[in-house]
């Protein structure tokens, strides 16, 4: 499967030619969304929808607003987002898509989007789940819990004090089994900067084979059958019951942005789905990319300015590892310091008080990578 990355076009489009190569809605086979051609929130909300639905005491499940963002600090033909501006809501919004994505189990299937946290995360999701035979209706009348069923969930998720990842859940309808990603790279949305993130991911069918690039680095390629990284779920729907398993061919048309923030802020730019991993590749050189360095500016002028005019060492983005830190990693990087040093008396001491909280710590977690939220456990078995 071709992986070059995107960092790899960054040097040949931005360095190397001085020039990004021309794109434009015309040219990108797949389904794209920057945006930029609506002038108005009311132009947006005529093709972005919120859902309607109510619960029994008539109150909206999704009450949070959304709004069309614009970052005057951003390039000027790269300046609009989808910002969610309720705190502490449900939030939804969801659109078709006029020219569906055809997948079949030999296709690529490629998402990617731009997520910006323009305040320090506490809780927050930012991922996108993707459905088929999505209509206007099923927008307005959209109930998590009321039997509408995603295809595949894909995107960070943050939540204190625990939870740090970047989400994948695929329904494979062919085979009546949905594989869950227990085994997450960092999401980066607490990045502590506020930076515009670019989170891609590549569904290979026919080689069963996931990889995902946080701002054009792969921080995870594996196999699909890789028990270490997958939790497999048999469901049984009603639904589906008229497809032969023998075949396996149907379209994406329908996506939405189904989260909980207890902040506003969250913005969503440049919406990839399609089947080329380089026209995602072009389109997060010729949108990520520009706004990414003049970002790294506008930061090193801030640090500039706080540190008399000195910028101190920066830390790598890629310096991080790629894997979610828990609570075990923590207390035994902790133990490790505290043992530095102390005499032999002294280390049985501490280890024989710590050990016991580490273990614990241990199997909490183990628990944690393989649990299921309620909301998800109640759409699988539908």
């Amino acid at each position: 499967m071709k992986s070059i990355g995107l960092l790899g076009l960054f040097f040949t489009a931005a360095h190397v030619h001085g020039r990004h190569l021309p794109i434009n809605s015309t040219n990108i086979s797949g389904f794209w969304e920057d945006f930029e051609t609506y002038k108005t929130n009311e132009d947006l909300k005529e093709v972005w929808h919120s859902s309607e639905a109510v619960d029994e005491h008539g109150r909206k499940l999704f009450p949070a607003s959304w709004k069309l963002f614009h970052n005057p600090d951003y390039v000027e033909s790269n300046r609009k987002g989808l910002l969610v501006k309720s705190p502490g809501k449900y939030a939804m919004i969801g659109r078709n898509i006029e020219k569906p994505v055809n997948l079949s189990d030999s296709e690529l299937l490629v998402i990617q989007y731009e997520v910006k946290s323009t305040k320090d995360p506490h809780c927050e999701g930012a991922f996108i789940k993707l459905f088929h035979n999505m209509y206007l209706e099923s927008l307005t009348n959209y109930d998590r819990k009321a039997g509408v069923k995603y295809d595949l969930l894909f995107g960070p998720d943050f939540c204190l004090p625990d939870t740090n990842m970047v989400r994948f859940e695929w329904r494979n309808r062919k085979d009546k089994e949905e594989k869950k990603l227990i085994f997450s790279p960092k999401s980066k949305l607490n990045d502590g900067q506020h930076k515009n993130h670019l989170y891609t991911m590549i569904l290979d069918l026919g080689n069963k084979i996931l990889e995902i690039r946080i701002d054009g680095k792969v921080v995870l390629a594996t196999s699909l059958n890789d028990s270490q990284h997958f939790k497999d779920t048999k469901y049984m729907s009603t639904t589906d019951t008229h497809e032969d398993s023998s075949e396996f061919n149907f379209s994406i048309d329908g996506l939405t942005f189904d989260i909980w923030g207890t902040l506003s802020g969250i913005v969503f730019k440049n919406v990839y789905i399609g089947n080329s991993i380089e026209e995602a590749e072009i389109i997060g050189n010729n949108t990520y990319l520009p706004n990414a360095l003049k970002e790294n500016d506008l930061i090193l002028k801030k640090l500039k300015v706080k540190n008399d005019g000195k910028v101190p060492n920066a830390k790598s983005p890629y310096d991080d590892n790629i894997y979610s830190q828990n609570l075990f990693d923590i207390l035994f990087d902790k133990l490790v310091g505290l043992l530095e040093g102390l005499s032999i008396k002294h280390m049985i001491t501490v280890l024989l008080v710590l050990i016991p909280y580490m273990l614990y710590y241990l199997a909490r977690n183990h628990e944690m990578k393989k649990r299921i939220r309620t909301e998800d456990i109640v759409e699988i078995n539908k």
